[in-house]
């Protein structure tokens, strides 16, 4: 018996993995990471541990953008003026975290997730449990290539020093976590990201309503003047037909008559040409003789069938032959003798002169209603 594959395949293409050749796809395009770099970013005040820089001068704010197609983090120095930073972030010294650069071929972030994993079990000198590692990865559009920035450090460290700064500074909130790399700070998640997170996600939904209201607003200002001249034609086409509606009384009324002429005009021939069904039998019963008896009788316009018994069948059909109205009289099957009855069986046709059989006959004189306008 044959086994179902599990394996969701489409031409080749696993189905499973759609998605992230989705998100390749669109890391490759500059219009989609255009679009992603005009998302205002959240200001972010760093503050480092340790140190008399950060007392002196304060926390630095940078703008630090997450949630692009590769889980590329990165930050940027604040212009100068802006407002306090609402969300904090603890930026690691170098020299409790080990970095790593690596150039890789283009390829999903479940490829790319998989080939770090092997690199931080390859190159941590931290025990399995006591290890983070944290990447960022750009493409490089020129070479096709992704630059990738690995970070390793220790975790129980890094609880250490997060509680440490938090202690000190006295801060609303737990901060995030960042490490420094060579191409700006990545973001070591599981910490005190996610209020950002929730409220960057809260932005980027009012600003998709504003596009939406605005696209809106566009479309209606676009669509006005064409909705203004339907508007127009439908008062014309409603004008013009109220005009029609005064004059097609009259039309109707001879529209009506000229009606009711056709009719009687197409009906008159054919209530000459129909059959009167009783004046047919009152004709049949009184020709027929009393031996005679009739079994069916079909009708279908003017084509009579007629099967029975009688003692001599022959004479049946001479009486019909030599009356007015019954044309073709003719005998169609041989006539059998009935073997109980010493009765012959018949089975007899003919054709009906709708004159002598018509079911209403115009009077003397007259002719049929005229179709002809007056």
């Amino acid at each position: 018996m044959a086994k179902l594959s599990a394996d969701a395949t489409l031409f080749g293409l696993d189905l499973s993995r759609a998605w992230a050749h989705l998100c390749q796809l669109g890391s490759s395009l500059p219009l989609l990471r255009w679009l992603q770099r005009a998302i205002p970013a959240t200001p972010v005040a760093l503050v480092q541990a340790g140190g008399p820089q950060p007392q002196a001068a304060g926390p630095r704010q940078v703008l630090l953008r997450t949630g692009s197609w590769l889980g590329e983090a990165a930050g940027e120095p604040a212009a100068p003026g802006k407002k306090a930073a609402r969300f904090s972030a603890l930026l690691l010294p170098e020299d409790l975290i080990l970095t790593r650069s690596l150039t890789l071929p283009p390829m999903s972030p479940a490829d790319l997730a998989a080939a770090m994993q092997l690199q931080v079990l390859t190159h941590t000198p931290f025990a399995e449990q006591d290890t983070y590692s944290a990447y960022s990865a750009r493409p490089d559009p020129a070479t096709q290539r992704l630059h990738v920035q690995l970070v390793l450090a220790s975790r129980p460290t890094i609880e250490q020093l997060l509680q440490r700064v938090v202690d000190s500074q006295r801060l609303p909130q737990p901060p995030e976590v960042w490490a420094p790399t060579a191409q700006g700070p990545i973001l070591c998640t599981g910490w005190g990201e996610r209020p950002r997170l929730r409220h960057e996600r809260l932005q980027r939904w009012r600003l998709l309503a504003s596009a939406l209201l605005v696209l809106g607003l566009l479309l209606a200002l676009v669509l006005t003047p064409s909705l203004k001249l339907r508007q127009q034609a439908l008062q014309a086409q409603q004008q013009t037909q109220a005009l029609v509606r005064q004059t097609t009384e009259v039309a109707a009324q001879r529209q009506a008559f000229m009606a009711q002429v056709q009719t009687l005009g197409t009906l008159a021939p054919q209530l000459t040409q129909q059959i009167d069904p009783l004046k047919l039998l009152l004709t049949i019963t009184r020709l027929l003789p009393d031996d005679t008896a009739v079994q069916s009788l079909t009708l279908e316009g003017n084509r009579l069938s007629l099967q029975g018994l009688s003692d001599n069948a022959s004479r049946v059909h001479e009486l019909l032959s030599r009356e007015p109205g019954f044309r073709n009289v003719r005998l169609p099957s041989a006539i059998t003798r009935e073997g109980r009855s010493n009765k012959e069986s018949f089975v007899l046709e003919a054709e009906l002169d709708p004159s002598t059989f018509t079911l209403w006959q115009l009077p003397q004189g007259s002719s049929a209603p005229s179709t002809t306008a007056p």
